[in-house]
C-alpha cells in the first residue's frame, strides 16, 4: 500500500492544484511589480487563504484515497449509513408526505454505537 501511494505520480496530482496556485500568484506579483502597479496586502492575505485551503483540500483527497486503499473491502459509509437508519427510527423519521405534515412523533435522545459521540438531536 505505502508504494502505491508513495508513489511521484501521485504526490504531483495531489500537490499540482497548490503549485499551480503558487504559480499563478507568484506570476501575477512579479508582472505587477515590474509593471510599477504595486498590489495590496489584500490581494495576499487572499492569496494565503485560497493556498491554505487548497491545501486542506488536497489533503483530505488524500486522506479519503489512503482510507479506500487501506480497506477496499470495508464499506467506509456504512456506519454513516447504519447511524441513519438508527436516528430515522428513533425520530419516527419517514420519507412520506404524512411526515411533511409534522406527524412526526417524538422519542427519548438515542446514542449511536457504531459512531462514538453522534447524539440524537431530538
Amino acid at each position: 500500500m505505502a508504494r502505491r501511494l508513495g508513489g511521484g505520480w501521485l504526490q504531483i496530482l495531489m500537490n499540482a492544484p497548490v503549485l499551480g496556485i503558487l504559480g499563478y500568484v507568484g506570476w501575477v506579483t512579479v508582472k505587477t511589480f515590474f509593471s510599477a502597479d504595486y498590489l495590496t496586502g489584500d490581494y495576499f492575505l487572499h492569496a494565503f487563504w485560497v493556498i491554505a485551503i487548497a491545501l486542506l483540500l488536497s489533503f483530505f483527497a488524500l486522506q479519503v484515497l489512503i482510507r479506500l486503499t487501506a480497506s477496499p473491502s470495508a464499506s467506509w459509509p456504512a456506519p454513516l449509513i447504519g447511524c441513519n437508519k438508527r436516528w430515522r427510527s428513533w425520530t419516527g423519521w419517514r420519507d412520506t408526505p404524512s411526515h411533511a405534515a409534522g406527524s412526526r412523533p417524538a422519542h427519548g435522545r438515542g446514542r449511536c454505537r457504531r459512531m462514538k459521540g453522534f447524539h440524537n438531536p431530538v
